[in-house]
């Protein structure tokens, strides 16, 4: 499927590229075993627990991250919530290819209006892009900001909240 103006497509002797909607290649990878994503701006790959992506509006810039298994999604908000490989823990990286919020974290969600819902100890909340706790974790399940305001899950209830963490 294409996102934007971009796809990444299987040829038919099994490598992958990534191309527009004009059939250029963008970006041929190196292997043909690895996970992808491709949003408006980056086309993200992972392979042998190393991470990559390269900005599509100007294909050199290519940046790697070692160590990564997983991506939560994509990028949002120039950060992408990552899972390491070393000690199985989320943190952010930025878009420009540096370690944002260290690897702390059980779970992470992308940043949404500002905000990223992490989990530790078993319980939800909130953190900003500099990495600090903004809602503490207290909730049992949480969803993404939309107009200000998150649904969470707290003893079985749910309820919505605002970005101070007040509920409404």
């Amino acid at each position: 499927n294409f996102v934007g103006n971009k796809a990444v497509v299987q040829a038919l002797h099994g490598r992958h590229f990534a191309i527009d909607k004009n059939g250029e290649i963008l970006f041929k990878f190196n292997t043909k075993s690895f996970w992808h994503h491709v949003d408006s701006k980056f086309i993200s790959y992972g392979l042998e627990d190393k991470f990559l992506w390269f900005n599509t509006d100007n294909q050199t810039s290519h940046f790697v991250f070692k160590n990564i298994k997983m991506i939560y999604n994509h990028f949002n908000e120039g950060f992408a919530a990552v899972c390491s490989s070393v000690n199985n823990k989320w943190g952010f990286i930025s878009d420009k290819a540096e370690l944002s919020i260290p690897f702390i974290y059980d779970e992470a969600y992308n940043f949404n209006e500002g905000l990223a819902a992490v989990r530790t100890n078993d319980k939800w909340g909130f953190i900003d892009p500099a990495g600090q706790m903004v809602i503490a974790p207290s909730y049992d399940e949480v969803y993404d900001f939309s107009e200000s305001r998150a649904v969470v899950r707290q003893d079985k209830k749910y309820f919505v909240i605002d970005k101070y963490g007040n509920k409404l």
